[in-house]
């Protein structure tokens, strides 16, 4: 019958040694790692499924709002991707076309409460200032002129984003009947536009030239 050697009984008295030493150790750390990796693969798999469910909402909200013709639907749509999926994306968008759609429609304080949503809850700068610059235009339309004036500051350090900030604050001033200070806020989104390469026949700039153009006499 075949026997180990002393060299081999050795090794073999060293590595149960070493095992009871850290093989409790090792065993746990074997466990948390298999743990963790189906865990990470579940939240992988879980994040996609919410993905695709706040995508096939999204769809059908937004043929509703291309039409139009189902107003109740589109609001119930967009009511659902808020509360389901509030940090998606999709719930973002929808809110904004909601907005859209509603401050054509004439239901301002509507569109409002959408576009004030977006500014809580957007995860992007940048389309937080976007629905602060739509919410100044439906503030402005119901005469809340204090309203829209505090929506467009502070000013966007984007300069495209600031000339549309600006073209605004010359409308509200218009509105209001304050042809300077509408007039200075019109060139301050004229110059901002040619200095980044927009030019004097760009509809941009040939619109706001128009509404400068129609109170250069008052």
């Amino acid at each position: 019958m075949a026997v180990y050697d002393l060299e081999e009984q050795e090794q073999i008295s060293q590595l149960k040694a070493w095992w009871e030493r850290w093989g409790t150790l090792i065993t746990a750390l074997a466990i948390a790692f298999a743990v963790v990796t189906v865990s990470w693969r579940f939240y992988g798999w879980y994040q996609n499924h919410r993905s695709t469910q706040a995508a096939q909402l999204y769809f059908a909200f937004a043929q509703n709002a291309v039409t139009g013709q189902d107003m109740a639907a589109m609001r119930k749509e967009a009511a659902e991707l808020r509360t389901q999926f509030p940090k998606s994306h999709y719930a973002v968008m929808a809110a904004l076309d909601a907005a859209r759609v509603l401050f054509e429609e004439g239901e301002f304080a509507q569109a409002g409460e959408e576009l004030g949503w977006v500014q809580a809850n957007a995860r992007d700068g940048a389309l937080r200032d976007l629905a602060r610059l739509r919410h100044a235009v439906v503030l402005a339309q119901q005469k809340d002129f204090d309203g829209a004036h505090k929506q467009l500051q502070p000013v966007p350090a984007e300069p495209m984003l600031a000339a549309r900030f600006n073209d605004t604050l010359g409308d509200v001033f218009a509105a209001e009947e304050k042809p300077q200070q509408a007039r200075e806020a019109w060139q301050n989104a004229l110059d901002l536009l040619a200095a980044n390469g927009v030019g004097a026949q760009d509809p941009r700039q040939s619109f706001i030239r128009l509404k400068l153009d129609s109170i250069s006499g008052s």
